[in-house]
């Protein structure tokens, strides 16, 4: 990762500033319990229809499909709003932080040196965050051993109007060594491999610890330490 550097950020973030952004709207709770409707919904739906049209069963897979869809996006709608995962990204004076439930996961105090490593990749399918071709954009603040990855997941156009979208990194593959050996050739391409590598790691932790934020919420945390956190924050 950065070696980072023991600085003392002077202008601290103005008293009663603070911001809580609640993470990941289709946690995994809300994704089973989704799926478990869908597959009851199946079942139920072709069942009743096979009852009621014994001698149409495709009539029947049909309306089994179209019960388990309705049922699992009905549910979907209504619980997003309901049932939080308990995981929040919280930034103030004192630190920032994700939790879950009021207690800390990881923390960075933002008085002290952060460094800040931004990425993108396109998504390479549908999914209930995102649709094939978006982005997922990723932001992390990394201080000692300790790493706080955020992302959200945009598309191409949005991405473009979105603050500090020009210093977000493309995530490219992994080369073999070979072809990684040979494309060392300068000290120009050396710093983007070193880079490259240090957004690989950054993109590893994501995947495990990550807070996915919903796109707005994503822009306003970027603006949130935009104003806070001159002195290591980039700006525009």
């Amino acid at each position: 990762m950065v070696t980072l550097e023991n600085t003392s950020v002077e202008e601290p973030v103005a008293e009663g500033s603070d911001l809580r952004v609640q993470l990941d709207p289709i946690h995994g709770g809300l994704r089973a319990a989704v799926f478990g409707s869908f597959v009851a919904a199946a079942i139920g739906g072709f069942g009743i229809s096979a009852f009621v049209f014994p001698d149409l069963f495709f009539l029947s897979l049909a309306a089994g499909g179209a019960s388990a869809a309705g049922a699992s996006l009905g549910l979907e709608r209504y619980l997003k709003n309901k049932w939080p995962s308990g995981r929040e990204f919280v930034a103030n004076a004192e630190r920032i932080a994700l939790t879950k439930h009021e207690k800390i996961e990881l923390v960075v105090d933002p008085m002290q040196q952060v460094n800040v490593l931004m990425w993108y990749f396109k998504v390479r399918k549908d999914s209930p965050r995102a649709k094939k071709g978006w982005y997922l954009v990723a932001l992390g603040l990394e201080q000692a051993d300790t790493y706080i990855p955020i992302y959200t997941t945009v598309d191409p156009d949005t991405f473009a109007e979105m603050p500090l979208s020009n210093q977000f990194t493309k995530l490219e593959k992994r080369k073999r060594d070979k072809q990684k050996n040979s494309a060392i050739t300068s000290s120009s391409n050396m710093k983007r491999a070193g880079e490259q590598r240090r957004l690989h790691e950054g993109e590893v932790v994501r995947q495990m610890l990550g807070g996915d934020m919903l796109y707005d919420d994503f822009v306003t945390t970027i603006e949130f330490l935009q104003a806070n956190y001159p002195k290591w924050m980039p700006s525009d």
